[in-house]
């Protein structure tokens, strides 16, 4: 959650698998190059620390200030603060603190959007497509002992303007999963369903080479996989990931016909609460 610092001063997240809601945030500046750097006369996106309240001069004299905003909701909507606008690049800030130095992963939604952490650019936030519960990718992600100095550059093209930010603690698990099937052939587009308790929790699909990754959090006790391409399939069944592990796991795919009805565990017992 976030703590409230001094009144002026940036908002502090700790990494504790929430969102962050609050952020000082800069703009809209009206562009669509997102590769010119807006903040130059104040050090550069590298470096700027703001304050609330500070402010920049943008080319055609347009004074912006750094503006906090809390947002009620994980999903954070800069129309609340710039109305609505047409395409417009803004700044959002944060720091983000940690107990102790950590490699973790952030989970993000909205356009991409690059990212600097501790004077860095890390790259940019991942995006994926909203189907009926993907599970969504990360981006990797180091973080110091402390406060570490965040900020996201967001571009605007028409549709509402809106992201989610969610930096992970170390305590999630990825699977690495690779499908193949009987004939050791990769299979490209497999659809990997994870169920806790009979229940859907998420999905990734394969890439070209049949690889695809999850990174869950907050973890179940364990997991059921179900893989499918086309009328091939297979159940992964008590799939356990401990807190921080990176686990491989392989899928061969079979003839699925024997895959409908009533499945039995591994013990032959029938598992009634899974669907299929």
């Amino acid at each position: 959650g976030t703590m409230h610092a001094a009144d002026n001063a940036a908002p502090v997240h700790n990494v504790d698998g929430s969102f962050v809601r609050e952020w000082l945030v800069l703009g809209p500046i009206p562009s669509k190059d997102m590769e010119i750097d807006f903040l130059a006369e104040v050090g550069g996106e590298a470096n700027v620390r703001p304050k609330e309240g500070d402010t920049i001069t943008t080319k055609d004299g347009t004074r912006l200030s750094w503006t906090r905003l809390q947002s009620k909701h994980d999903i954070v909507n800069l129309e609340q603060v710039f109305g609505i606008q047409e395409w417009s690049v803004a700044y959002a800030y944060c720091e983000l603190n940690c107990r102790q130095s950590i490699e973790t992963d952030l989970r993000a939604h909205g356009y991409p959007a690059p990212l600097w952490l501790n004077g860095m650019r890390v790259g940019q936030t991942p995006v994926f497509n909203a189907g009926r519960k993907p599970i969504p990718p990360v981006l990797p992600i180091r973080l110091v002992a402390g406060k570490n100095p965040c900020l996201v550059k967001l571009k605007h093209e028409g549709e509402e303007w809106a992201f989610r930010f969610q930096p992970l603690p170390p305590e999630r698990a990825t699977a690495e999963l690779h499908v193949t099937g009987w004939d050791g052939r990769n299979v490209p587009d497999a659809s990997l369903q994870f169920f806790d308790k009979g229940e859907l929790v998420g999905r990734v699909t394969t890439d070209a080479s049949g690889k695809a990754e999850a990174c869950l959090y907050p973890l179940a006790e364990s997991y059921d996989l179900r893989v499918t391409s086309g009328n091939l399939g297979t159940w992964l069944y008590d799939v356990v990931l401990r807190p921080g592990e990176r686990r491989k796991l392989d899928a061969v795919l079979t003839n699925a016909v024997a895959i409908s009805g009533r499945v039995l565990a591994m013990d032959r017992s029938p598992q009634n609460a899974i669907v299929v």
